[in-house]
């Protein structure tokens, strides 16, 4: 996973403003959220697929040059980079680099700790602005965790399909709700590749996610 943070300018007939671009870079998926403010902010995204190539062999300018392509063809937003270094490989968070099983189970926990903290951001929201929304979601979430095995449940995914079906189509939700599954899922995919390489052993898969995370509670 790769984070890149940018100064960027909205540009819209006459109307010029600053903003802040944030995206984040998975192996086969991409999100992306422009924002000036609390009040006024645009998100997009783009999975691979046959058509678009996607976006494994980029270089970060490439890259970033097709976030603001998908930026002004989906989102609706146009902007343009801040002129200096911005698009050069000075990134904030990068975990690129040999797929090794410490280097994945890394990139596990960071998708699992970010998934959990913009769920409960996104369930409080909810919980303010539509309560019934919200129980349904807790309902669905319950109703499937229900039929976990123990080995499922050690993947704490938080967006599950049941709940993704009726909050994708949502005007408000829906652009989170689709970044939640898409960390779900990425992390689902890591732990399934960790595992094969482990010999299927899932018992040492849990074993090496838990001391990362005893590491990080420890720093």
């Amino acid at each position: 996973m790769k984070e890149y943070e940018r100064d960027v300018t909205v540009v819209g007939g006459d109307i010029r403003f600053p903003a802040r671009l944030k995206v984040i870079r998975l192996p086969r998926s991409w999100y992306g959220v422009v924002w000036s403010d609390d009040l006024n902010y645009a998100s997009f995204s783009q999975d691979a697929t046959e058509v678009n190539g996607g976006i494994a062999d980029m270089s970060d300018k490439q890259f970033l040059v097709r976030v603001q392509l998908v930026a002004a063809w989906k989102g609706g937003v146009n902007f343009e980079y801040a002129p200096g270094p911005s698009t050069s490989d000075d990134d904030k968070h990068s975990f690129d680099g040999p797929q090794t099983v410490d280097h994945q189970i890394r990139c596990i926990v960071d998708l699992d700790m970010q998934h959990i903290a913009v769920a409960s951001e996104l369930y409080m929201t909810m919980c303010d602005d539509d309560p019934a929304l919200a129980r349904t979601w807790m309902e669905l979430d319950a109703d499937e965790r229900s039929e976990w095995t123990a080995e499922d449940a050690l993947r704490r995914i938080t967006m599950l399909s049941r709940a993704f079906k009726v909050l994708r189509s949502h005007p408000r939700y829906g652009y989170v709700a689709t970044w939640l599954r898409g960390w779900g899922d990425e992390a689902c995919a890591l732990k399934q590749r960790v595992a094969l390489q482990l010999g299927g052993d899932w018992a040492k898969v849990d074993g090496l996610l838990n001391a990362e995370l005893d590491r990080r509670r420890v720093g």
